[in-house]
């Protein structure tokens, strides 16, 4: 906008040089417009680095590289491990001890019955594949597949009426597919699903964020505003969660190993150590450093800017010459003996109006008598022309 005194360029709520401060057009309106950009910005960011980060996990299959590394008696059930809990609640025999349990859980076919499942989720996820179904006649198929292995460990053979204990204790897995099917699987589960991991939703993600940033870079350009600051915003809405994601990544793992106990110990390893090819938390802390170096760049650059426009603000164009800001010019009571005074500068395409009078220029204080030119009411000399106007 312009400043309705001097008519310079002049940015909404800031002093014009000549003294006037501008108003606040449209404040509320931009106001709304940032916050309702500010906060888009902050979830776009973070599903964009979930997005890409879980990705990342099920398309190198890291849960199942993490999966051989973790001890399935050490899975909490009812606030004990695993294997007592089998232990105590199906096992009648005094033959059978926990030791024999670890055996049969840390056998081969359970781990390979586990990563099946995880692969086949993985495929749909990424839209290559049905959703699958752990369903109890699975795991008893699983059982009748190996009774061999369990009758060499356990010395006990699983009859029918084990199988029919187990798939009433196994009852709430076909509960939930019955439900799952019941409800709309495809607008519950599979849409949202396949929308979340598909490589579209990371275009239209990245696309949003864009499009924002031109959508508010405008509206500041429109209403008068520095660009500078809509900039400096934006890259905070970046900033802050990507930074907490990162500092989430990088000590999840310390904190459960902090306050690891035999009820979390599965989730600690899972989640221990650190590789930069086959770690879980590896695409979170490079994704979210990613977008946390963008948004420090984008800080950066609008401090840059931010001077630089203001370095700018300070000199005017006027008649082809170059005319410093005011405040930079000091101002004397008096003219020193030795101070030479330029001459009115006067060219072809001089102002034919007449000359302003002493008295009219007593009436408009700062209006040079030489020139005409309206300088600031305290200043001793013309900006212009330099004449003295004590």
């Amino acid at each position: 906008m312009t400043c309705s005194n001097c008519g310079k360029k002049v940015f909404a709520k800031e002093t014009c040089q000549c003294g006037v401060k501008a108003p606040n057009s449209h404040g509320f309106g931009v106001g709304l417009s940032s916050v309702i950009f500010f906060i888009i910005v902050m979830i776009s960011v973070i599903c964009l680095i979930a997005t890409l980060s879980l990705r990342t996990v099920v398309k190198k299959e890291l849960i199942q590289k993490k999966i051989e590394n973790v001890s399935l008696s050490e899975i909490s059930v009812d606030n004990q491990k695993l294997d007592e809990y089998i232990y105590e609640n199906f096992i009648d025999d005094d033959r059978i001890t926990v030791e024999n349990v670890d055996n049969v859980l840390a056998a081969p076919f359970i781990k390979d019955f586990i990563n099946d499942k995880l692969n086949a989720y993985a495929d749909f996820c990424l839209d290559k594949g049905e959703l699958p179904e752990v369903t109890a006649d699975e795991i008893i198929k699983l059982i009748e597949d190996n009774e061999d292995f369990i009758y060499k460990e356990a010395g006990l053979r699983f009859l029918e009426a084990d199988k029919e204990e187990l798939r009433n204790n196994l009852s709430m897995l076909d509960s939930y597919n019955e439900f799952r099917i019941d409800k709309g699987e495809k607008w519950l589960v599979t849409a949202p699903i396949h929308t979340f991991f598909s490589f579209w939703n990371v275009i239209f993600l990245y696309a949003l964020l864009a499009v924002v940033f031109i959508n508010w870079l405008l509206i500041y350009k429109f209403n008068s505003r520095r660009a500078s600051k809509m900039i400096r915003k934006y890259s905070k809405a970046v900033i802050i969660p990507s930074g907490i994601i990162l500092a989430g990544a990088v000590t999840v793992p310390f904190i459960l190993k902090y306050f690891a106990s035999s009820s979390t110990s599965v989730f600690y390893d899972i989640l221990k150590g650190f590789s930069w090819k086959d770690d879980i938390k590896a695409p979170f802390i490079l994704y979210s450093g990613a977008a946390l170096l963008v948004g420090l760049i984008l800080e950066v650059f609008s401090i840059i800017f931010s001077g630089k426009s203001k370095s700018i603000s300070s000199m005017d164009e006027i008649d082809g010459c170059t005319v410093y800001n005011q405040a930079e010019i000091p101002e004397m009571d008096t003219v020193p003996d030795d101070t030479v005074m330029p001459e009115p500068a006067y060219t072809e395409n001089a102002i034919s109006e007449e000359p302003v009078t002493e008295q009219a220029a007593e009436q408009i204080p700062g209006k040079c008598v030489q020139c005409g030119h309206q300088n600031r009411e305290t200043a001793s000399f013309c900006a212009k022309c330099g004449t003295n106007l004590k």
